[in-house]
Formats: C-alpha cells, structure tokens, sequence
C-alpha cells in the first residue's frame, strides 16, 4: 500500500515541486495558490449545495461523499504545498562560507 502511495503522490509532488522552483519570486507563489485555493473553495460551496437528504440512499450517500472528496482536496493541496516548500526552500551552505566560518 505505502508503494501504492508513493506511486500516486509523487506525481503531484514533483509537480508542486517544479511550480515552487520555476516561479521567481514567493509572492507570486503564493498568489497562485490562493487562486487555486478559491477555486477548490467554489467547487466545495458547488458541491455543498448539491448535498441532498431526499432520494434514496446511494443518492444521499453519493452527494455527501462528493462533498468529503472536494474538502480532502483542499486539505491535500495545502499539505503538498507544505511538503514542496520545505524541500524546496532548504539551501546548502557553499563550500566557501563554510571555510571562513571555520
């Protein structure tokens, strides 16, 4: 199973990776993840209004899971958004500096 996730979140996790790095600055960044943020957000008010308790019970259970999916979505963008900042954001101390602070 843990290969099974590595195979899936990886993906998405390079991509996140290569948007953190080719976007100069962290402004801009940050700008396009609230972009994408809001529109997770949309999808999620779209879907909220969808959830029905009428009908029967693979409709009512179909539309609540509809709306769980969407949720989880957001929350796995800000984690691997998290994740590509911080392997991204560590930078090595060049060999130079380090011989003037020894």
């Amino acid at each position: 199973m843990g290969l099974l996730l590595v195979k899936i979140i990886g993906p998405f996790l390079l991509v996140a990776c290569a948007f953190r790095l080719f976007l100069t600055s962290w402004k801009e960044v940050e700008r396009n993840f609230l972009i994408v943020l809001c529109l997770c957000q949309g999808m999620a008010l779209h879907m909220f209004l969808n959830v029905t308790n009428v009908g029967s019970w693979l409709e009512i259970g179909t539309s609540i899971s509809h709306f769980v999916i969407v949720q989880v979505t957001t929350l796995f963008l800000f984690l691997l958004f998290f994740i590509a900042n911080f392997l991204t954001g560590i930078e090595s101390i060049p060999i130079l500096t380090r011989s003037k602070l020894l």
